[in-house]
C-alpha cells in the first residue's frame, strides 16, 4: 500500500504557529468554503460517478479517499453549491461544452442536478494540472484516507501556501489513529455490489430456465413415446384377445371335440375330453386343437403383461414431466424475481450518477409451458413412420364336409298278357353319402399399421435475457480492481 505523508515536523510546527485552520484555494473553492445551512445531500453511491468518470475501481481505499476529500472541501453537503462536493469552479463538460441551469452560489457554481455536478467534477479531475490525482485514484490503493489529501494537495486544486501549509492541514491525521473530519459511512460499495450479485443471480436464474425447457423438452419426447408403445400394446393385446375369442367360438359351435374340455390340458397326453373320438382323424384333430389353443393363450398373457409394463412407463413419463414443468415455473418465476431486482438496484446505481446509459428492459412476456407442451419458438419435424407389420394366426376346428349324389329311385314296370292283372315294381337304391373331413391350416393375417412417430426434438430457444444486460456488464467491468502483479 502507498503511503503519502508530509513531514511530522512541519505539522508540530504548524500546529505550533497556530496555523491548523487556514487553508488556500486555487481553482477550486478549497477547505473553508461558504458555510450555510441550506445543503443539498448527495445521492447514495455518488463516489460511483467519479470514479466512474475517470476509469478508476471501485475500492474500498477509493470511496474513503472521495469521501475524506468531500468532507474536507464541504461542498453541497455543507454549503450551497448544490451537487458540487468539492467546490470546482467549472462550469463546463470534458468537451468544453457550457453545462445548463448552472447557478452561482456564494462564488461557486450550484449544479441543477448530481450528474450535471458529476460532469463537471470529472472534466476537472481531467485537467492536466490534476493527473495526480487521477493516478491515485486509478492505482484505487492509497490509504489512509489522510494520504491520499496530501496526493490532493500536490495538484493544483488545493495547493499549499507558499509558506508550504497544506490546504487539507485541518482534515491531516494529527495523532496516530485520530482524524479531524467524521466521515459518514457510504453506501456506494452496497450500491456496486448489489447490482454485481444481482447480475450474477439473474444470469444464474435464466442458464436454470434453459436447463428446464431442455429437460421438459426431452421429457415431453419421451411420454410421447410411451404414450406410442402403450397405444401398440393394445393393439397386440386386442389381436391376441380377438383371436383367442374366436377360437373359444369356433370350438363351441363346431363338431364338440373341446365342447366339454378345457382349453389346456394338466400335462397328459391324451385329451381330457370323454367323448372325444378314437379315431386317427379325431386324435390329431384334437391334439391340433390343444396346441393351438396353448399357443393363443399364451400370446394373450403376453399381450396383457406387455400393456401392463407400458402403462407404467407411461405414469413414469408423466410424473416425471410433471415434476419437470412444476421446477421450470419456479425457476421462471424466480428469473422474474431476479430481473425485478436487478432493474431496481440499477437505477439506484444510475441516480448515483453511474452506467447512467445503461437500460434495462425486461424481454417479452412468455407463456410458462403446461405439462406435456411447451410454449417456446420451435420448429418441429413430422415424421410419419410405418410400424412393422403385426400377423395375427388364426386357428379354427377341422372343416367336415359331406357330399355323395343324390338319392336315386328306379321303376321297373312289368305286363303281363293281354286280360291278365298289370304289375308294377318299384325298386329304391340309396347311395350311400360320401363323407371327406378336412383340416384347415391355421389362417395367417397379415396387417400393416401405419402410425405418427414420436415427435421429433424440437429446437427449444433458450430464454431471451433482458435488453442492456450487455451494456450493464461493460459498465460495471470498468469498477473491477486491477489486477494484481
Amino acid at each position: 500500500m502507498t503511503r503519502i505523508f508530509r513531514s511530522v515536523g512541519f505539522v508540530l510546527a504548524l500546529a505550533t504557529a497556530g496555523l491548523g485552520t487556514t487553508a488556500f484555494a486555487s481553482i477550486s473553492g478549497g477547505a473553508g468554503a461558504a458555510q450555510s445551512s441550506a445543503f443539498t445531500p448527495l445521492p447514495p453511491g455518488w463516489e460511483l460517478c467519479v470514479l466512474e468518470g475517470v476509469g478508476a475501481p471501485a475500492t474500498t481505499a477509493n470511496v474513503a479517499d472521495l469521501d475524506e476529500w468531500q468532507a474536507a472541501e464541504g461542498g453541497s453537503t455543507n454549503n450551497t453549491a448544490a451537487f458540487n462536493p468539492y467546490n470546482t469552479l467549472r462550469m463546463t463538460d470534458l468537451t468544453g461544452a457550457a453545462i445548463p441551469g448552472v447557478a452561482s452560489a456564494n462564488g461557486f457554481p450550484a449544479f441543477p442536478t448530481w450528474a450535471a455536478g458529476c460532469s463537471a467534477t470529472v472534466a476537472t479531475l481531467f485537467q492536466p494540472n490534476m493527473w495526480v490525482i487521477t493516478a491515485a485514484l486509478r492505482a484505487g490503493n492509497i490509504t489512509p484516507s489522510t494520504a491520499f489529501l496530501a496526493v490532493v494537495d500536490q495538484s493544483s486544486w488545493c495547493a499549499p501556501s507558499p509558506g508550504g501549509v497544506p490546504c487539507y492541514v485541518d482534515a491531516m491525521e494529527s495523532t496516530p489513529g485520530s482524524l479531524a473530519l467524521a466521515i459518514p459511512a457510504s453506501s456506494a460499495l452496497d450500491v456496486y455490489g448489489n447490482v454485481q450479485s444481482d447480475l450474477l443471480s439473474y444470469q444464474q436464474s435464466i442458464a436454470a430456465v434453459a436447463a428446464d425447457q431442455n429437460t421438459v423438452g426431452v421429457r415431453t419426447l419421451a411420454l410421447a413415446g410411451s404414450e406410442a408403445n402403450l397405444a401398440t400394446a393394445d393393439d397386440q393385446f386386442g389381436t391376441a384377445s380377438h383371436a383367442l375369442q374366436g377360437f373359444a367360438i369356433n370350438e363351441y359351435v363346431s363338431s364338440g371335440l373341446y365342447s366339454s374340455a378345457p382349453l389346456v390340458s394338466t400335462g397328459g397326453t391324451q385329451p381330457l375330453t370323454p367323448s372325444t373320438p378314437k379315431s386317427s382323424d379325431g386324435v390329431v384333430a384334437q391334439q391340433y386343437l390343444h396346441v393351438a389353443a396353448a399357443n393363443l393363450i399364451s400370446q394373450n398373457d403376453a399381450a396383457a403383461g406387455t400393456v401392463k409394463v407400458s402403462e407404467q412407463h407411461r405414469l413414469d413419463a408423466a410424473k416425471a414431466l410433471g415434476r419437470s414443468a412444476l421446477a421450470l415455473t419456479a425457476d421462471e418465476t424466480a428469473e422474474n424475481r431476479n430481473l425485478g431486482q436487478l432493474m431496481k438496484d440499477v437505477a439506484t446505481l444510475e441516480h448515483a450518477g453511474a452506467c447512467a446509459t445503461v437500460t434495462i428492459t425486461p424481454p417479452p412476456s412468455s407463456t410458462t409451458p403446461a405439462a406435456g407442451s411447451t410454449t417456446t419458438s420451435t420448429t418441429t419435424t413430422t415424421t410419419t413412420t410405418t410400424v412393422p407389420p403385426t400377423t395375427t394366426t388364426t386357428t379354427g376346428p377341422p372343416t367336415t364336409t359331406t357330399t355323395g349324389p343324390p338319392t336315386t329311385t328306379t321303376t321297373t314296370t312289368t305286363t303281363v298278357p293281354l286280360g291278365g292283372p298289370t304289375t308294377t315294381t318299384t325298386t329304391t337304391t340309396t347311395v350311400p353319402p360320401t363323407t371327406t373331413t378336412t383340416t384347415s391350416r391355421p389362417t395367417t393375417t397379415t396387417t400393416t399399421t401405419v402410425r405418427p412417430a414420436a415427435p421429433a426434438a424440437a429446437a427449444t430457444a433458450p430464454p431471451a435475457e433482458a435488453a442492456g444486460v450487455p451494456a450493464l456488464q461493460g459498465c460495471i467491468a470498468t469498477f473491477a480492481p486491477p489486477a494484481s502483479t
